[in-house]
């Protein structure tokens, strides 16, 4: 069983003139889910680092309430805790976790700003992001300006930042409340699990269940692939990064015209998929890393391509750290199929979308990066290349492809296998054994300056 540390709030309590802390028996219960014990910890700064040593957890919670004393707060001491609990987990490489009031103390520790926010108080309302759901919500001040090592995870239909992480350690916030939940959300459940599970966590965007499902995702535009190649005059055994390289879509396209392929992809079981699609391709090797934070050396490649991938990163992130991977006038390179949505069958589809999930959205997968890429300074004049094809699939495999749509599954989890149904039946009852899907392969690429 884990032994996790968590924080407390400081409740002044006039009519017996005690200050106390003190925790919800929820946050035990909800550990208890995850074979985890919690040990309260008192806000008494002098005595944290002596029980940190004899305690020695294997994580940390922040727990909620009481505001910072520099925004308008009167617990010191609970300052004081959370900044030696932060020091602690960074020093220690152990996980931590805050929410909402814990949040924000990893939040100033690391160096962002707080505003305050309105509406956010005793609420529900959905987040988008890397985490695209339902939540609740209990507080009046919320991030303004992130400190420059912390990437944002999820955020409000305002802009408003809900979750955050670290870009190096295993440090995280949420801003809403997993233990006010009745009954304890799975997803929650699921994200506690990954943030104390002994390895990095991935966020939400984890394609560890559609892995397989992804292997009947269709290939991209050859001729868009070739001008790509083209523009960026890349020669056999120059070095290339593909990053997000997931079951090895692109990155099979990049060793077949002789590139050498450092392939980065975080989830374990697609990177598993993509090592054994490349298995014969001795030029391509495999790692473990986000856009955020490939691990791959600097100033080392002369392409960097995220296929598929870039809009599940924090783009201006990803972007600093590809400038940072290239060498100098490498060329950076994003690039999606997008289904022709005019096609008779694809209409269908989207209606079935837009029916189940009242506010299904791309994101910014089907969004120009034009400016995105433009804002970053990193790059010169940004170059537009596509390519259309047009996919004879067996049908079997057209279906159970979308059992891979990450895209449907995060904005709607406990639909999606309805969806699925749904997609299916509308298939079957207008194609045969075979379905012929229009594509087209877009692709957004710019020089490093």
């Amino acid at each position: 069983m884990k032994i996790i540390a968590i924080s407390q709030r400081i409740d002044e309590i006039k009519d017996y003139g005690e200050i106390r802390d003190a925790l919800d028996e929820k946050w035990s219960e909800l550990f208890a889910e995850l074979d985890a014990a919690l040990v309260p910890l008192p806000n008494f700064p002098q005595a944290i680092p002596a029980i940190l040593e004899r305690l020695k957890p294997d994580g940390i919670v922040l727990s909620g309430g009481n505001t910072p004393v520099e925004y308008g707060g009167n617990a010191i001491n609970r300052d004081k805790t959370d900044e030696i609990l932060i020091a602690y987990a960074v020093s220690h490489r152990i996980p931590l976790l805050g929410i909402c009031r814990g949040m924000q103390s990893v939040a100033l520790y690391f160096g962002s700003t707080l505003k305050t926010v309105e509406g956010h108080v005793a609420t529900k309302h959905r987040i988008f992001g890397n985490i695209c759901r339902e939540v609740n919500s209990y507080h009046g001040f919320a991030i303004d300006k992130p400190g420059s090592s912390l990437v944002t995870v999820a955020a409000d239909k305002n802009g408003s930042i809900e979750a955050i992480a670290h870009k190096f350690y295993q440090i995280y916030g949420m801003m809403w409340h997993p233990e006010r939940e009745n009954p304890f959300s799975q997803n929650d459940i699921e994200l506690l699990k990954n943030a104390f599970g002994g390895k990095r966590m991935k966020t939400e965007w984890d394609y560890t269940n559609l892995a397989d499902a992804y292997l009947k995702r269709p290939d991209y535009a050859q001729e868009a692939i070739d001008k790509m190649l083209n523009l960026a005059q890349v020669k056999r055994g120059d070095d290339v990064c593909d990053v997000g390289a997931g079951a090895a879509h692109l990155t099979l396209c990049l060793g077949k015209a002789g590139l050498k392929v450092s392939a980065v992809e975080p989830n374990d079981a697609m990177r598993a998929n993509g090592m054994k699609r490349t298995g014969d391709m001795e030029n391509v090797s495999w790692h473990e890393g986000v856009g955020e934070h490939t691990g791959m050396d600097s100033q080392k490649f002369s392409l960097v391509t995220f296929g598929s991938s870039f809009n599940v990163c924090n783009r201006a992130e990803a972007l600093a750290e590809t400038a940072r991977i290239l060498k100098e006038h490498g060329w950076f390179a994003c690039m999606w199929n997008h289904r022709d949505l005019e096609d008779p069958i694809q209409k269908g589809i989207e209606e079935i979308l837009k029916r189940e999930i009242s506010d299904y959205s791309y994101g910014s997968r089907r969004e120009d990066q034009t400016e995105v890429i433009c804002q970053s300074g990193l790059f010169r004049e940004v170059h537009y290349i596509e390519g259309t094809i047009h996919h004879k699939i067996v049908t079997e495999d057209f279906i159970e492809g979308w059992k891979s749509h990450g895209t449907v599954y995060r904005q709607s989890p406990e639909k999606f296998e309805l969806i699925n149904k749904e997609i299916r039946n509308l298939i079957e009852s207008q194609c045969g054994e075979f379905i012929e899907v229009p594509y087209t392969t877009r692709i957004w690429m710019a020089q490093k300056k």
